[in-house]
């Protein structure tokens, strides 16, 4: 008699503790649907080194101030190097004379006049000019692309005019032959607000750097990652 009670308190207790750890369990799993793990920052560098690593190489468009009305260009190289830079430019500024454009871009708003398609005092401090960025992140493909269409754009550019052949024209037809969708030219003397609309047309994530204005960063459009890989197919087939 005593051996049945003792068995059947037994069985309660146990089965009262299943019950307890049951709710709680549920509790605890209902609690965490409603209240999701935030992403840890290992998480994120996690995704961020996967994109590297599939986008090794990107193109930004810049624009920063200067001594008038500003001056897009854009930078372009592989993530975590310093970079190559690009932009139009009337010539004549060196390491000695600084100011020795000036001349050139006074003329340079009546007539064309000498022009220079590399970086200009101001460009490579990022820090203390930068106004506006807008990063594309390319494969190997698309910046192989890229890169020789900006070296080609150099070599054929030999003037500079304010109005008609300036570095606002310059960035933007990069842009157009990647894909995207240029602003108007009516703003060609606000260079970041140019840079700031052509963000606005094609769109991107959250751009984030320490000492940097907070920009946008997307792939490459899909018309030009096609169009690269059909470039690199061509390549290999004829070697």
């Amino acid at each position: 008699m005593v051996v049945e009670m003792c068995r059947s308190v037994v069985r309660k207790i146990c089965t009262g503790v299943l019950v307890i750890v049951g709710v709680a369990s549920f509790q605890l799993g209902a609690a965490r649907a409603q209240n999701p793990q935030p992403t840890t920052s290992a998480t994120l560098g996690a995704r961020t080194s996967a994109a590297s690593e599939a986008r090794p190489y990107f193109l930004e468009f810049r624009s920063r101030n200067a001594a008038n009305y500003g001056h897009a260009f854009v930078l372009y190289g592989r993530v975590g190097t310093k970079g190559k830079i690009a932009g139009l430019h009337p010539a004549g500024d060196a390491p000695d004379c600084v100011n020795c454009s000036v001349f050139a871009w006074t003329i340079g708003h009546v007539i064309p006049v000498p022009a220079e398609t590399g970086a200009s005092d101001g460009d490579d401090e990022p820090e203390l000019y930068l106004t506006a960025r807008y990063r594309i992140r390319l494969t190997a493909a698309e910046y192989k692309k890229v890169s020789a269409y900006i070296q080609k754009k150099q070599a054929e550019t030999k003037t500079w005019n304010a109005l008609v052949n300036n570095c606002v024209e310059f960035i933007g037809d990069i842009a157009e032959y990647m894909g995207l969708k240029k602003p108007s030219m009516l703003g060609v003397f606000a260079t970041r607000v140019y840079v700031e609309e052509m963000e606005q047309l094609n769109g991107g994530k959250p751009l984030k750097s320490k000492n940097l204005p907070d920009g946008l960063v997307r792939d490459a459009p899909a018309s030009f990652v096609g169009t690269a890989k059909r470039t690199d197919a061509q390549a290999a087939a004829t070697n």
